[in-house]
């Protein structure tokens, strides 16, 4: 019998992942003002512009997830579950979706199945591709391998997608 998906191990939390947005601003702007000063001091208002940009996309993104958090106050990962005919999926897919977009996202905003991945919750391809399908399949025991074969390719768009996509990809076998 497989393990319960609540006893998943190295679950992402939210205390691992720190601030959303805030790392691709940070080390940017220490080395752009070096190096600006260093070779013209005309360079400094150009990076200094870029920094009020880069900050601005920041704030307006802590702003746009403080917003949705206050809309689903007392929501969890309960009712995501029950948007899933959860005895057909399997409860470690929806686990590990949950706790890696939560996670991502600062801890703080619970997560709807409905919740269009580029329109509500603000996430990239490269956020998406590169870092959280990895770490949501490593949990989830799912492999990533052949990912053009699955039905779902290409058509991820919601929280629900994700799920199904990952849910269709091939079990990896028990070390």
């Amino acid at each position: 019998m497989r393990t319960p998906s609540r006893r998943m191990h190295d679950a992402p939390t939210p205390a691992d992942v720190g601030s959303p947005g805030l790392h691709r601003v940070a080390w940017a702007l220490p080395t752009g003002l070096l190096v600006a000063v260093c070779l013209q001091p005309r360079l400094l208002w150009i990076v200094a512009g870029l920094a009020v940009l880069g900050l601005g996309t920041v704030w307006r993104e802590r702003r746009h997830l403080a917003r949705l958090a206050a809309q689903r106050q007392g929501e969890s990962i309960c009712q995501f579950t029950r948007a899933f005919a959860w005895r057909r999926v399997d409860t470690w897919v929806i686990r590990a979706v949950y706790a890696s977009l939560h996670g991502h996202l600062g801890g703080q905003v619970p997560i709807r199945a409905d919740d269009r991945l580029k329109q509500d919750l603000w996430l990239d391809d490269e956020d998406l591709d590169l870092d959280l399908l990895a770490e949501m399949a490593r949990l989830s025991g799912r492999s990533l391998e052949r990912t053009a074969d699955n039905p779902w390719f290409d058509r991820v768009t919601t929280v629900r997608d994700l799920v199904a996509f990952l849910e269709h990809q091939p079990r990896l076998a028990p070390a």
